[in-house]
């Protein structure tokens, strides 16, 4: 049987008097074609540089509200070709350049180790271990010396297992309270001070509520839901990517040609044998052991100084795409 969960019983007294009910496949009540009609920013933020920005994120949707801002974004002359299209994981590489192409963009940026960056950043993460304490405290008539109690005991159960991994003298601290007004159901982190000085904590915690909503709520009380503590190492900073070591002669693979619809043949580079700067005319593939790069026809690879892969679309072959 099918049937519907009312979570609020009014809800039924309410819909006896429903007869109509309109909806859209957006979400929303439109006309159908819905359009850019305005844009408001906050702050000293720049009208053009924020289209810039939504646009290019918005370009590769096929959402009717996505291709409204991109062309209000195009028809207040916002420009997106100067971004850049950063491609990871395992299959991203492999298509990015296409997709950059079809989006008008002509940089396209594979990140050192782009098929396994979970695993990099776990590699690269520091030591740490943080706790949560729900304990529920208004602000007004806080007692700190029972929060300052409250985050000792924290600490003795953190400290431990991270100067088992580092030195003492290498960890850092950090308090958060999740704060909100009374009766919210969303909390903010605030960073809680050293004193654990209520009025001080109350003043970060405006300061950033204004920052996400744009206002504060006037003679609203402040609540502590939860608190945490983390202990933090320093994160590494070395670089991880494996460097050439050695002049390794490229193979020759076989890549389909969607521009020619057939098959060519393609040298194949070892991602690991490139040394800095040295370029890579497509149609060519660079190889690694988590995934694989495409170079088309038209573009350069090379890598940075950061082990990235920078794929530019070269101006002949915007010419005549153009």
């Amino acid at each position: 049987e099918v049937g519907v969960l009312f979570k609020n019983a009014e809800a039924i007294e309410v819909l006896r008097k429903v007869d109509t009910l309109v909806t859209d496949k957006t979400g929303t009540l439109t006309e159908g074609k819905p359009r850019l009609v305005s844009v408001v920013t906050e702050g000293e933020v720049d009208e053009a540089r924020l289209l810039e920005l939504v646009g290019s994120l918005e370009r590769g949707s096929e959402h009717p509200l996505a291709a409204a801002i991109v062309e209000g974004a195009e028809e207040r002359g916002a420009t997106l070709a100067d971004h850049t299209l950063i491609a990871f994981g395992g299959a991203a590489p492999l298509h990015a350049a296409r997709v950059a192409e079809k989006l008008g963009l002509t940089r396209v940026l594979i990140p050192a180790d782009a098929g396994v960056g979970s695993a990099v950043g776990f590699l690269y993460a520091p030591v740490s271990f943080e706790v949560v304490r729900s304990a529920f405290v208004p602000l007004d008539g806080m007692d700190r010396e029972a929060v300052a109690a409250m985050y000792a005991e924290m600490d003795a159960v953190v400290r431990p297992v991270v100067t088992a991994a580092v030195a003492e003298s290498e960890v850092t601290p950090t308090r958060t309270a999740y704060l909100r007004y009374m009766g919210q159901g969303h909390e903010v982190p605030v960073e809680v001070p050293a004193d654990f000085d209520p009025e001080a904590l109350k003043t970060a915690f405006e300061a950033a509520y204004r920052a996400l909503f744009g206002r504060t709520i006037a003679g609203a009380a402040v609540e502590a839901m939860s608190w945490s503590l983390a202990l933090a190492a320093p994160a590494k900073a070395e670089r991880m990517t494996e460097r050439a070591t050695g002049t390794i002669e490229p193979q020759t693979r076989t890549l389909f040609d969607p521009d020619g619809e057939t098959t060519v043949e393609v040298r194949a580079f070892p991602r690991a044998a490139l040394a800095d700067g040295t370029e890579v005319p497509g149609p060519a593939l660079v190889t690694e052991a988590a995934t694989t790069t495409v170079v088309p026809k038209g573009y350069t690879a090379a890598l940075d100084g950061d082990g990235h892969l920078i794929l530019t679309r070269q101006p002949q072959a915007q010419e005549i795409a153009a």
